[in-house]
């Protein structure tokens, strides 16, 4: 749905985030929109790892129950990653509400936007890099 995503800049935005502060960021998912998007974004930047389309669930599961965070549109990503207390931060560009379908746990945290542009959620979600760098 294209009301649910977030504009391409703001996941180069915070790819470029993660890795200055020496993280690895792994693209996961599944479809066609999200397979041209990540090679899209590991394209432009080759220490990307793109894992969409190539995981089964099983496999998904494994990768979200380890990644040091998940960052992901309200999704089961998101769902998944807080149930399993993972630290989770889900960006929520507008047409659902937090309260009502964000996920929820003590390690998740939405960020919402009635207009998600990058230059808007990318400071908050710059704010959850800095704490998780700490």
């Amino acid at each position: 749905n294209d009301a649910r995503e977030w504009d391409e800049q703001g996941w180069r935005a915070l790819i470029e985030r993660l890795e200055s502060i020496h993280e690895r960021v792994v693209l996961a998912g599944s479809g066609m929109r999200e397979a041209q998007r990540a090679a899209r974004l590991s394209a432009a930047n080759p220490k990307v790892i793109n894992l969409t389309d190539s995981l089964s669930w099983n496999e998904f599961v494994g990768l979200v129950a380890n990644a040091k965070h998940t960052f992901c549109l309200e999704s089961a990503s998101a769902h998944l990653s807080s149930s399993l207390g993972r630290p989770t931060t889900t960006i929520m560009p507008g047409i659902n509400r937090p309260e009502q379908l964000g996920p929820s746990g003590p390690n998740s945290t939405a960020l919402q936007n009635e207009h998600p542009a990058p230059h808007v959620i990318a400071p908050q979600v710059a704010t959850k890099c800095r704490a998780y760098e700490a």
